[in-house]
């Protein structure tokens, strides 16, 4: 059975590279019902017509996310969306992530790679680059605006806060389950009811969590074994 189409909105200043994105999407999924220079021209269309997936870019040498995004989120609140950047900066990687942006990819990628981003972001993945997520994971609380958080208010265990220190350190089940002396099928009871009170679709997501909410840089959780 064959995809429905994907209604598109593009926005981008740079006539040079909006031709050629149209071109990469041309004979794909990607149906561009709107092409605009600046977020204010797409609105009316965002407004009416409703797409699947808005693909904007953000401004050279951004740190955060402009006001203007709100403005697409708010238009199309079911809508995927997709923020394309010059070059890699974690910090605005990092406030993609707290805004809840759906993609943030990057514009030298080559172009098979970028429509097999959108096609997972289109089915309702999140994608970032791996790299920056690392470096997040790697020690990049220092450098992250932090949003403080205890463990009361979300309802977090001893044990899920001891699982989520040890995500933080990137550390995989099996060795979650050694530091803790306890089975790798409890750890995986302990992580599918901490996803669910944080939010999380994934071990990833709730590390990068973690970081935002300052729970990474707290001692060493009470439960864990010398390594």
């Amino acid at each position: 059975m064959e995809k429905e189409l994907i209604k598109t909105c593009i926005i981008e200043s740079n006539s040079f590279f909006r031709e050629g994105l149209k071109s990469i999407l041309r004979d794909s999924r990607f149906r561009i019902d709107c092409e605009a220079e600046r977020v204010e021209d797409a609105l009316s269309y965002l407004q009416t017509e409703h797409p699947d997936l808005v693909i904007a870019e953000l401004p050279a040498g951004a740190e955060t996310v402009p006001a203007d995004f709100n403005a697409i989120r708010e238009a199309v609140p079911d809508a995927r969306i997709v923020a394309l950047v010059g070059q890699q900066c974690p910090m605005l990687m990092t406030d993609c992530l707290m805004q809840d942006i759906d993609g943030f990819l990057i514009k030298t990628m080559k172009p098979s790679v970028l429509l097999q981003s959108l096609a997972l972001i289109a089915e309702g993945e999140r994608v970032y680059p791996a790299n920056l997520v690392a470096r997040l994971l790697r020690g990049g609380a220092q450098s992250m605006v932090v949003m403080p958080g205890s463990q009361e208010q979300y309802n977090l265990t001893a044990r899920e806060m001891d699982i989520l220190h040890l995500l933080v350190a990137g550390e995989p089940n099996k060795v979650i389950a050694r530091r803790l002396s306890i089975t790798e099928a409890t750890v995986k009871v302990h992580l599918r009811s901490l996803l669910k009170k944080i939010n999380a679709a994934n071990r990833t997501q709730a590390a990068i969590w973690a970081l935002h909410h300052g729970f990474a840089n707290s001692a060493q959780p009470t439960g864990v074994q010398p390594a």
